[in-house]
């Protein structure tokens, strides 16, 4: 019995450090609500593609990073009570609010670092606001970043779990009235 415990804390460790996020609480979201009036009177939201900013380049990996952002926003708003209503962005014309966002950051380790120090890490941040459609208002802000094993994680994987954490933000600062 005592001979099986060493064995058994070894698995519990490779478990634990192996293992890719899991759980949107992880990644942390920063931001402010700029007009909780508005925001708790809800309405209809759309969204628009998160865009890569200057630390990004605009290629097929950050449209894949941009769609798992939405699909992980979406998913979570619709599984949490919230003023805010989704729709589709080709009924932009009825929204009352827009989702806009970037993707400020996504860069990897050189290849000098990853050859010499084995350093296989990408860094993601983005951010965020959404705005009354009427008047341009901004309403409310956020913005999240992580570090990415990319031996052990996908980018897109990470933005899907970042987007579950933007959304619960987003959630939590929309509650209906």
């Amino acid at each position: 019995m005592i001979r099986q415990i060493p064995s058994l804390l070894l698995a519990i460790v490779l478990v634990v450090l192996f293992s890719p996020i899991t759980f949107a609480a992880q990644i942390p979201v920063t931001g402010s609500v700029v007009d909780s009036t508005v925001l708790a009177k809800g309405g209809l939201m759309a969204f628009a593609e998160f865009k890569p900013g200057p630390g990004a380049v605009a290629d097929e990996q950050t449209d894949k990073i941009s769609l798992m952002l939405i699909k992980g926003i979406r998913e979570s708003l619709l599984t949490h009570a919230s003023s805010l209503s989704l729709i589709d962005a080709d009924q932009l014309d009825r929204a009352d609010f827009l989702l806009e966002g970037h993707i400020e950051e996504f860069s990897r380790s050189g290849k000098l670092s990853r050859l010499v120090m084995r350093k296989n890490e990408a860094y993601l941040a983005v951010d965020g606001e959404i705005w009354r459609q009427d008047s341009g208002a901004k309403v409310l802000v956020f913005a999240t970043s992580a570090i990415i094993n990319v031996k052990k994680q996908k980018p897109a994987e990470v933005a899907y779990q970042m987007g579950l954490a933007i959304g619960d933000f987003i959630s939590t600062h929309s509650l209906k009235e």
